[in-house]
């Protein structure tokens, strides 16, 4: 894992992040054989929305060959991109867009997921 602070200049709210894994299994054991993903955070990137987060990832997953596994696909490739608003002290509204090739890696069509989470701290 990686984890890495690129851009973070002092008096600025802008703080700009940098994120990477990568694992590996033995495919005789395990259903995914492999996992990495990439992604940047942005903090601050409007002037007047300082505590505002946005982000985006990719995200890869690489299934068994294995027959028992059974996968059709030999892989699944997600792209991530969200926006935190941190409306008030206590409620964040989290608008989140995913584009995801072979879900699941069963053959089934692409799929683009829309979501809005809400978080409320007490």
């Amino acid at each position: 894992m990686l984890d890495q602070t690129l851009y973070d200049p002092a008096g600025s709210p802008l703080t700009v992040a940098a994120f990477a894994q990568y694992g590996r299994a033995d495919e005789a054991t395990n259903e995914i054989k492999t996992h990495a993903s990439t992604g940047l955070q942005m903090n601050g990137l409007m002037a007047d929305r300082p505590e505002d987060m946005t982000g985006l990832m990719a995200s890869y997953v690489g299934f068994s060959d294995r027959p028992a596994a059974g996968f059709r696909d030999d892989y699944e490739l997600a792209i991530e991109a969200f926006h935190a608003i941190q409306a008030t002290h206590w409620l964040t509204l989290k608008p989140d867009f995913q584009y995801i090739v072979n879900p699941g890696g069963m053959g089934l069509n692409d799929a683009t997921v829309v979501t809005l989470r809400a978080e409320i701290t007490l």
